[in-house]
């Protein structure tokens, strides 16, 4: 999976940077909230609308922590992340 990147994104603006590689069986889905921040890499099946909505929601949540507007624990998050 490559990516191209935009720097346009401040400290004011947050970016949660999303790639797809869509599949026909499976999509391999790479997501950071920016900031050097590594990619989550995760994959879902095909057509599972929900399950990508529920990454990039959890992306999203780990993102609001980094950025400081949620919760404290970034390093917690990504853990209980790791373990569903």
């Amino acid at each position: 999976m490559t990516a191209t990147r935009n720097n346009d994104c401040s400290t004011a603006e947050r970016c949660l940077y999303l790639a797809f590689e869509l599949g026909q069986n499976n999509w391999q889905l790479a997501l950071a909230a920016g900031g050097g921040q590594a990619a989550r890499r995760r994959e879902v099946p095909a057509s599972a609308v929900a399950l990508l909505e529920e990454e990039i929601r959890r992306a999203k949540t780990i993102g609001e922590a980094i950025w400081g507007q949620g919760p404290e624990n970034v390093d917690e998050l990504r853990t209980a992340d790791a373990d569903s």
